[in-house]
C-alpha cells in the first residue's frame, strides 16, 4: 500500500514536471514565433517601403545631391559624408509672401551641418551624428525619421536665388495683413523644428567637447 502511494506520488510529481516543461516549451515557442513574425514584417516593410543597396559605397554614391522639402523652403544637401540642412527665410524667396507680410531685411537662412556616421545600406538608412536617421524611401527620397515623417525629394534643380528687395512693389508688406490659421501653424512647426535642431546640434557639440577633454 505504501509502495502504491509512493508510486502515485512519484507519477504525480513527474506529471507536474512534464506539464511545467511543456508550458515552458509553449512559451519559448510563442516567443520564437512572435520574433519570426516581427522579423518578417520588418523585412517586408524595409524592402517594400525603402531603397536598399548592395554596399555602403553604392548607397553613398547614389544619394549625393540636393533634396527639396515639399514647399522648397527647406532642403538637404548631401556632399560626401556631409549633410547640410537649410531653412530658407520665406520673405527672401516667396515674392507673394514678401509683398503681403514684408521683406525681412535682417533675417538669414538657418543652416545646420551634420555628418554621416553610417551608410546603412541593408536597411536604407543614413545615420547621422545628431540630425537623426534619414530614411531612403522606395523612390529614393529622404524622410527624417524623428520629424513627423517630413519628406525631402531628390532634385537636380538648385534652390532659387533670393529675391532682390528693390524689385518688390511693397517691401514692407500690407498693413493689417494676417496669416491664415494654416499658415500660422506651418510657421510655428517650422520654428519648433529649427529650435529642436539647434538643441540637438548644441548637445552633440557639447558631447564632442567632453569627449576630447583629458
Amino acid at each position: 500500500m505504501d509502495q502504491d502511494r509512493r508510486d502515485a506520488a512519484a507519477w504525480a510529481q513527474e506529471w507536474r514536471i512534464r506539464r511545467k516543461n511543456r508550458r515552458i516549451l509553449y512559451i519559448i515557442g510563442g516567443i520564437l514565433i512572435a520574433a519570426l513574425i516581427a522579423y518578417v514584417i520588418s523585412f517586408v516593410t524595409i524592402h517594400s517601403e525603402r531603397t536598399t543597396y548592395s554596399s555602403a559605397d553604392e548607397m553613398k554614391a547614389a544619394l549625393q545631391g540636393r533634396y527639396a522639402g515639399e514647399d522648397d523652403f527647406e532642403d538637404i544637401v548631401i556632399d560626401g559624408d556631409q549633410v547640410i540642412l537649410t531653412y530658407y527665410v520665406f520673405s527672401h524667396y516667396d515674392r507673394e509672401y514678401a509683398e503681403l507680410f514684408g521683406y525681412e531685411y535682417d533675417a538669414e537662412d538657418t543652416v545646420f551641418t551634420d555628418r554621416v556616421v553610417e551608410w546603412d545600406h541593408r536597411h536604407g538608412v543614413i545615420k547621422t551624428e545628431w540630425m537623426g536617421n534619414l530614411i531612403v524611401d522606395k523612390n529614393g527620397n529622404l524622410r527624417r525619421e524623428d520629424f513627423r515623417g517630413w519628406v525631402f525629394y531628390k532634385t537636380d534643380i538648385p534652390h532659387a536665388e533670393p529675391i532682390d528687395p528693390e524689385t518688390l512693389i511693397n517691401p514692407y508688406g500690407e498693413e493689417g495683413a494676417v496669416m491664415t490659421p494654416e499658415e500660422e501653424e506651418a510657421v510655428e512647426e517650422r520654428e519648433d523644428s529649427i529650435e529642436t535642431d539647434e538643441e540637438a546640434q548644441e548637445e552633440a557639440e557639447a558631447t564632442d567637447e567632453n569627449d576630447v577633454q583629458p
